[in-house]
This record gives C-alpha cells, sequence and structure tokens, in this order.
C-alpha cells in the first residue's frame, strides 16, 4: 500500500501531507513556456491536472507542478520506501519526468529526475528511487532530507496536459 502525499480529496486544495502544491514554467528564467493546473472531476474521482505549452524558446522548456515536503520545518524521510508512486494518465506519453530535491541543492535548476511515460488510460507508476539521477549537482540523492516533489513536462516543445490522482511513495 502506498503512503500518499495526495489523493485531492481536499475540497480546501491543501494536500494529504499538508502543503499546497507551486505551479511553475521556464518564464521564471526567461522561457515561454505556459502553464495551468486545476482541479478536476474525472472518471475516476478527483484529480490535478497540469497542462500547458512547453516551448524550447530562450532555452526555456518545461512546466512544473511541484509540492513541498517540508511540513513544520521537518524534512520529509523517504528512506523506507522504494520509489514514488504516481497514478497518472496522458495523451502524449514522452516528455514527463518527476523531479525531487534535496536539502542539499540549493541553486533552483538542480533537482534528481526520473522519467515516467503516461499513458491515456489510468495507469499506477512506480518509479524505483534508483532511477532517479543527478541534473546539474554532484551530490547523490539523500532521501532522508527531501524537500519537495515535481511532476513535470519538458525538454521538448508540445502541448502537455496530464491528469494526477494519486502521488506518494510505495514501500519496499
Amino acid at each position: 500500500m502506498a503512503y500518499l502525499l495526495d489523493d485531492f480529496s481536499r475540497e480546501d486544495g491543501v494536500s494529504l501531507f499538508g502543503t499546497e502544491w507551486l505551479l511553475f514554467s521556464d518564464t521564471v528564467m526567461g522561457g515561454e513556456s505556459q502553464a495551468y493546473s486545476q482541479r478536476r472531476q474525472s472518471d475516476k474521482g478527483n484529480c490535478l491536472e497540469l497542462g500547458g505549452n512547453v516551448s524550447l524558446a530562450h532555452q526555456g522548456g518545461f512546466i512544473q507542478l511541484a509540492l513541498p515536503l517540508v511540513h513544520s520545518r521537518y524534512l520529509f524521510d523517504a528512506r523506507h520506501f522504494q520509489g514514488v508512486h504516481l497514478m497518472a494518465r496522458a495523451d502524449q506519453p514522452e516528455g514527463w519526468f518527476v523531479h525531487l530535491r534535496t536539502r542539499e541543492l540549493s541553486m533552483p535548476w538542480q533537482h534528481y529526475r526520473a522519467v515516467f511515460f503516461p499513458t491515456p488510460e489510468w495507469a499506477v507508476h512506480q518509479i524505483p528511487f534508483k532511477l532517479f539521477y543527478p541534473v546539474s549537482t554532484s551530490h547523490p540523492l539523500n532521501l532522508e532530507r527531501l524537500t519537495r516533489i515535481g511532476i513535470v513536462a519538458g525538454q521538448r516543445e508540445f502541448k502537455a496536459a496530464i491528469q494526477i490522482q494519486e502521488l506518494g511513495f510505495y514501500p519496499g
């Protein structure tokens, strides 16, 4: 059974973990990608949709929904889990990533990345931590000090839209 950070069941928009989702795009660094997020009712229940146009103009190329994992000043310790649990669907199977950030990372472009391939039908994705690789850092992934998890569309130009029904971690 997965430990859920969010199943989008709360009506106040706060995650089950107790923090609020953040929406980012490459416009923070001069890019031109446009992003939106909205809660929806799907055929399987509540979900959160991330969508928009991913553009590579001006060295951009991403949109992101991120959930802070720092609650009451405590960092999230994921050492007793094996990886990220995600139930999602998207018509476009390529260009999707999960990002993790830890306390060791100080620059906004640093993260740990894993690829996943959603399908048009709801599917559970279990992404082992061993598949996350460092981007712009030499620090190894420290599961004891997670600060944020993100769902990202990027690295190619496309009209992105993904619906997420569950996000969390699965046990070993």
